[in-house]
C-alpha cells in the first residue's frame, strides 16, 4: 500500500490548482457540507481530491465542465483509492453531460478515506 501511495503522489507532482470555486461542488466553506473537494489539472486530466468528514459515506460531487476546462464527451472517469492497492475503480461517466457532471461516490470518513476523482483520457497511473 505504501508503494501505491507513493506512485499516486508522484503522478500528482505536476498538479496545477484550478482557482475557481465554481469548478466543483460542494464548496466546503459556503455550502455547509462536510465534504472537501477542489480541482487540479494533471497533464490532460482533471483530478478532484475528495475528503469526507461527514457521517454518510455517500457523497455527491458536481463538476462544472467549462470551469475545469474539459468537454464532457469522450471522457473516462476513475476513482483512485490512494491508500489501497488494487481498489481503484472505473466509473461510468454520466450520459447526459451538459455543463455539469454529477457523480455519487462512496468516500469513507477522514483522511484515510481520501479518494481522487480522475476525469480525462488516461488513468492517473
Amino acid at each position: 500500500e505504501v508503494l501505491h501511495t507513493i506512485d499516486v503522489a508522484y503522478a500528482m507532482r505536476t498538479a496545477n490548482l484550478i482557482l475557481s470555486s465554481r469548478a466543483v461542488s460542494p464548496v466546503w466553506w459556503k455550502d455547509d457540507i462536510p465534504v472537501v473537494c477542489f480541482a487540479e489539472q494533471v497533464g490532460n486530466n482533471i483530478v478532484i481530491p475528495v475528503l469526507n468528514f461527514g457521517d454518510d459515506e455517500n457523497v455527491e460531487i458536481t463538476v462544472n465542465c467549462a470551469e475545469v476546462g474539459i468537454a464532457g464527451q469522450h471522457l473516462k472517469a476513475w476513482l483512485v483509492h490512494p491508500f489501497e492497492i488494487g481498489a481503484d475503480e472505473a466509473l461510468q461517466v454520466p450520459e447526459e453531460v451538459g455543463q455539469k457532471m454529477h457523480f455519487r461516490l462512496a468516500v469513507p470518513q477522514g483522511f484515510a478515506g481520501l479518494r481522487l476523482l480522475v476525469l480525462g483520457d488516461t488513468p492517473l497511473l
